[in-house]
């Protein structure tokens, strides 16, 4: 963990009180100007730190930081009864799914109910191999370990209930989103957040021993975005967000609805209605992205299973199990 990581960590633990370089300093066994720099550094990605004379550096109240213990505190009784303590924030990983992924593989390592939450990531994942950007504290990018109770596991379903799960959680600040096939959130005609279901196989015992549902949300613009993103990626705080809520609050809340689905898979059709109603691109004429040649298709249904059903411009129907769709920005 680098110094700065340190720092923060010891902040967070006197968040609202002074604690002063000397103490930082005796306390890391490093110089005081080692602390100066890591306040620096820290400022610069953001970090609300006041520097008070005679006391030390303070981190502010207002700091939007995430905490295990505070996301614990706004979880349901079910949801902790899944995770428990089991809650652990990264400063920064290369990805949060990787991780879980990483600790499935390691018997010895892998507790179901492990949730995994970073700052940032530095090899943030997407679907079909793409990247996430997972710029700090601006972001909530977190994972799900679990073993499933069933043999078979619909990964593509779970990708779907999640969406609505993420929906849902959204509303309890009355921000109204949509749901993009598959895997996709918008707010208005911008990506708000993605989400990667992946399952981990035995194939000696045809089954699946583990399942890592991972979801990037992004809460508020940062400053130096790509130039590529900026008219395609969405946040969930904007000036025109009304409800004050923290990054801690929405993880909770997200976890909450999406565990309340998974814990009841017989209601998963009427959650599958709810898609539906959320779906941004039912009645659309969308650009079907194909491993032959992209076509252009009307969508006029999505099924209990979260396929895709399109008319084709010569009246064929195919149902589409996965994949991606593009819509024609006057679709929006």
């Amino acid at each position: 963990m680098k110094t700065q990581d340190k720092v923060l960590t010891l902040l967070i633990e006197k968040k609202g009180e002074a604690v002063s370089g000397e103490s930082l300093a005796e306390q890391l066994s490093v110089s005081r100007t080692a602390i100066w720099k890591s306040i620096t550094c820290l400022r610069d990605a953001g970090y609300s730190i006041k520097a008070v004379t005679n006391k030390g550096y303070i981190l502010e109240q207002e700091a939007d930081i995430l905490k295990a213990s505070v996301i614990a505190e706004n979880l349901s009784q079910e949801v902790l009864a899944l995770v428990g303590n089991r809650i652990e924030v990264f400063q920064e990983i290369d990805s949060t799914n990787t991780e879980a992924k990483r600790r499935a593989s390691d018997k010895s390592d892998f507790i179901t109910g492990s949730l995994l939450l970073a700052e940032t990531q530095t090899a943030g994942r997407g679907r079909l191999g793409r990247v996430f950007y997972s710029p700090k504290q601006n972001g909530l990018y977190m994972s799900l370990l679990f073993q499933p109770d069933e043999k078979y596991v619909d990964t593509s379903l779970m990708t779907a209930c999640a969406a609505v799960a993420v929906c849902r959680a959204l509303e309890k600040w009355n921000i109204q989103s949509q749901i993009k096939w598959v895997n996709d959130i918008f707010i208005g005609n911008k990506k708000v957040c993605g989400i990667l279901t992946e399952g981990i196989m035995n194939m000696e015992e045809r089954r699946m021993d583990a399942v890592v549902l991972g979801i990037g949300i992004n809460i508020r613009q940062e400053k130096t975005m790509p130039e590529e993103l900026k008219n395609i990626v969405g946040f969930v705080k904007t000036d025109e967000t009304k409800e004050s809520f923290s990054r801690n609050e929405l993880a909770a809340e997200v976890m909450n609805q999406v565990i309340s689905i998974f814990k009841e898979p017989r209601k998963c059709d009427l959650v599958m209605e709810e898609y539906k109603a959320k779906s941004l691109v039912m009645n659309k004429v969308v650009t079907v992205i194909s491993l032959k040649e992209p076509y252009e298709a009307k969508v006029i249904d999505i099924t209990k299973e979260g396929h895709l059903i399109v008319k084709t411009t010569t009246g064929e129907k195919k149902e589409l199990l996965s994949g991606e769709v593009s819509i024609k920005p006057e679709e929006f």
